[in-house]
């Protein structure tokens, strides 16, 4: 496109045009991604559709304007309450995502400490499996990170918060699970830390909120406000609750903890603007579909769907376990985990699934594979047994393809002990310039950003990256 259409075009046209736009991304009904997408069925899919369009042009901006999303979103908000024990006393918002809920969040724990502690440099306390949502909320937010490490099983060491609160701590963090392995923190023993040391904890189950509570283990550690000392939690919806994109929640322990997240101004010409949330518009069919999905599943759905993808997540790890070089990274408490291996590049055995039309998202520290489970998962085991066969042993084989990735990586870990920072600065960005931003293939990029860890301009080259992707 050259720029502003002169003249509109036909609806055929342009919705077949949007079908040609689709062709090349995730294939995600077919079960081949294992992220972004929580599939169910497409009749689920299609109930959801109705869902969204019968509320598709309303907006939640204006309570009184839409009564009936205020209902809807209010009903939700009842119902997770419910969910996650939170009693009656508690409250919550609905957002547009994960990202939104840990904002709002930390956000709330800020203007809480502000108001009632007079804290003037405030800290937040996390481990370094906590979501990089967190992170962006202390930078938008100006608040210190205090970044802890975590066991030889990825979990949060609660010693270790206790050590690290101190006078300006807002607010504590943990995970239920983290995304990279699927483990939960110890939540329990981290509560017992925050109410001794009287700081809020917050419990981001932005991925493990519709999971956990459905789980039929009795002997499964509790996460949410029935452990006392939680006074937040954030659940997106629009994962493993299965909604369409737009829709999650964050919850309080106190309503008053809920207000410090709203922001006021009353100097405006154009009237009063007030705002709950980040956002100001909200759509209305991503509330729409968020009430209709947890109604449509209810408890015993959930249940159902639940044992389906643990049932299936376990039947993929004993089968990736069978190949030589290849391990589950801990012992993941859900249906999402990684796989990684000390004899090859495992980065490479991502890339040819790519290949044969498999999405494997990468992770580092330690290398691996993530895979998140769903429904649809269950249906396509034989096919994705059959196809790892393959890449797996094209990948554990010596190619030229490998041997160009690792004289890349080589190069890279070698000029960065010998160049001066900023010609090295320059050679970073002429690689991006070069690269192929849309390419299937990135096994080599992962190991250079693995070796550059430290570089003060690492993070320009992944911005120069990301800026080169969405051009």
């Amino acid at each position: 496109m050259k720029g502003f259409p002169e003249q509109g075009r036909s609806i055929e046209e342009l919705v077949n045009e949007l079908e040609q736009l689709k062709a090349n991304d995730l294939n995600y009904k077919e079960g081949r991604a294992f992220s972004y997408v929580y599939h169910v069925s497409e009749q689920v899919s299609q109930a959801l559709q109705l869902a969204y369009s019968t509320f598709f042009s309303e907006n939640a901006l204006n309570p009184s304007a839409f009564p009936s999303l205020s209902q809807m979103q209010s009903e939700v908000i009842t119902m997770c309450k419910d969910l996650f024990h939170a009693g009656d006393s508690a409250s919550g918002l609905m957002t547009s995502g994960g990202t939104e809920s840990i904002l709002m969040a930390v956000k709330a724990a800020k203007e809480w400490a502000v108001k009632k502690r007079g804290i003037a440099h405030p800290e937040l306390v996390m481990s370094v499996s906590a979501h990089p949502a967190f992170n962006k909320a202390c930078d938008y937010f100006g608040i210190k990170t205090i970044i802890l490490p975590i066991d030889e099983n990825y979990k949060a060491v609660p010693d270790l918060y206790r050590e690290a609160i101190n006078q300006n701590t807002i607010m504590i963090v943990a995970s239920a699970p983290s995304y990279p392995q699927g483990v939960v923190d110890p939540i329990p023993e981290i509560a017992e830390i925050a109410l001794d040391k009287e700081v809020p904890f917050h419990v981001d189950a932005c991925v493990g909120g519709f999971v956990l509570p459905f789980i039929k283990e009795s002997s499964f550690p509790k996460f949410d406000f029935r452990v006392k000392g939680v006074t937040s939690l954030s659940a997106d919806i629009h994962k493993y609750g299965f909604a369409s994109k737009g829709s999650s929640v964050v919850i309080y322990r106190d309503r008053e903890m809920r207000k410090s997240q709203f922001y006021v101004y009353t100097g405006w010409p154009g009237g009063i603007y007030a705002s709950p949330s980040i956002l100001g518009t909200k759509p209305g069919g991503a509330i729409a579909v968020a009430w209709t999905v947890l109604q449509l599943f209810g408890r015993s759905g959930y249940e159902k769907h639940v044992s389906i993808m643990m049932d299936t997540a376990r039947m993929f790890q004993n089968f990736l376990e069978t190949f030589e070089g290849i391990r589950v990274i801990g012992k993941p408490d859900m249906c999402l985990f990684s796989i990684g291996s000390n004899s090859f590049d495992i980065y490479e055995l991502g890339d040819e699934m790519h290949e044969l039309g498999w999405q494997m998202d990468r992770q580092q520290d330690p290398p691996a594979l993530h895979l998140s489970i769903s429904p649809v998962h269950a249906r396509v085991f034989e096919a994705f047994n059959s196809d790892f066969q393959q890449a797996y042993n094209r990948a554990t084989r010596n190619n030229v393809v490998k041997l160009k990735n690792r004289l890349q990586v080589n190069a890279a870990r070698g000029l960065k002990k010998v160049l001066p920072k900023k010609t090295f600065k320059k050679l970073q960005k002429l690689a991006v310039d070069k690269s192929d931003a849309n390419s299937n293939r990135s096994a080599a990029l992962y190991g250079m950003i693995g070796d550059l860890k430290g570089s003060g301009t690492l993070d320009e080259m992944i911005v120069d990256f990301l800026d080169k992707m969405i051009k």
